[in-house]
């Protein structure tokens, strides 16, 4: 073979077990994407969301991020296959192959014709290897193809699996909470009306969605944060800012006696929160942001937005919770990682799904009438 051949040949071979390494890693590894995907879906995630947009036309163009990133991520992985297998077959379509009379002399577009109907399984049969090497390269490539379409397709159902587990998660607490982002009024609300072990059940179970959602999140990095609706009250973030806030009402009320409680349950919600903001500030945030939400630093309008929850309570209680040193620090350095983590996420999507300051922010949230 001469030196083109070699060139040709080579980079088909690249070009083919390139894309079926992507493929796999992003479908089957539990927390990678493969190179070629991330950098396509990258790539599009920032066109969306570069430039000065109104908020509305900024939402609509977001909305169609997540399905073009899924359609552009497997017409690459496709068309690097079938294009890499083309440049494999290319020199030796003169003799290594029949090719029916009609069809006239080789050409590439013969070798990407013949590319296509055999990663594909069609197989026409006008054009068939003659050489026993290339007739198991044809089976090679047509089971490569096969298991790439599988792939897709298997990739596909999990993120949108992945994406029906975090709007379920954003719709349950959109519910409990009505839309609201005011802790201390939810939590009155639900104390109200429930026993102290119905409201630490809702917190057990918003810590269990908060994992799943994770878990889902951290497998499909990317398109899990970044496929998103138009509507508002599907988004992570409002769900996010509702539980810390009630995790902060939920921790300065437990520090009095009569709902200790509400302690090991909110402590566990706590926890659950505060993990689920790290581990997707470090697929997607700065490590600044990281290195502030593992080390929080409460500035005064932490220390504020505290106080006034405390105070609150009190109006809504009868009484304002005696709280230490100890929790104080603590939920003040939640409130911190809150901010941090939103803020961040805002600087990312542009997306503008809540305004930390305002604790009597809605979502609406859908009701029947």
């Amino acid at each position: 073979m001469d030196v083109l051949t070699w060139v040709a040949v080579s980079v088909g071979a690249l070009l083919m077990g390139g894309s079926l390494v992507d493929l796999f890693l992003t479908a089957l590894h539990p927390d990678i994407d493969g190179p070629i995907a991330g950098a396509v879906q990258r790539g599009l995630w920032r066109t969306v969301v570069a430039g000065d947009r109104r908020r509305r036309q900024r939402r609509r163009a977001m909305a169609l991020a997540g399905p073009l990133m899924m359609v552009t991520t497997f017409a690459v992985w496709v068309l690097s296959f079938t294009v890499g297998f083309a440049l494999v077959i290319w020199p030796f379509l003169g003799d290594g192959y029949q090719i029916e009379p009609g069809l006239g002399p080789p050409s590439f577009v013969h070798a990407l014709y013949y590319s296509g109907s055999t990663m594909s399984t069609l197989g026409y049969g006008d054009i068939t290897p003659a050489w026993p090497v290339l007739k198991v390269l044809a089976v090679v490539a047509s089971l490569s193809g096969f298991s790439m379409l599988t792939g897709i397709v298997a990739y596909l159902l999990e993120v949108l699996g992945s994406l029906h587990g975090r709007i379920r998660m954003a719709l349950r607490v959109g519910e409990d909470t009505d839309g609201r982002h005011d802790g201390p009024a939810v939590l009155a609300e639900w104390l109200s009306e429930e026993e102290v072990a119905d409201v630490r059940q809702r917190l057990e179970k918003w810590a269990d969605l908060l994992r799943d959602t994770q878990n889902e999140m951290h497998r499909f990095p990317l398109v899990s944060l970044c496929y998103r609706s138009r509507d508002p009250h599907q988004d992570p973030e409002p769900a996010v800012r509702a539980i810390v806030r009630v995790v902060i009402a939920a921790h300065l009320l437990g520090a009095d006696e009569r709902y200790r409680r509400l302690r090991a349950s909110t402590r566990g919600l706590d926890r659950a929160v505060s993990r689920f903001m790290v581990v997707l500030a470090h697929q997607h945030l700065s490590p600044t942001v990281i290195d502030q939400l593992v080390n929080p630093e409460p500035n005064d309008d932490d220390r504020r937005h505290v106080e006034d929850a405390r105070l609150r309570l009190g109006d809504l209680f009868g009484f304002p919770p005696d709280v230490d040193d100890e929790m104080r620090c603590r939920v003040e350095e939640l409130t911190c990682r809150g901010r941090i983590f939103l803020d961040g996420l805002n600087g990312l999507t542009g997306w503008q799904s809540h305004d930390w300051a305002h604790s009597d922010q809605t979502v609406s949230v859908p009701t029947l009438r």
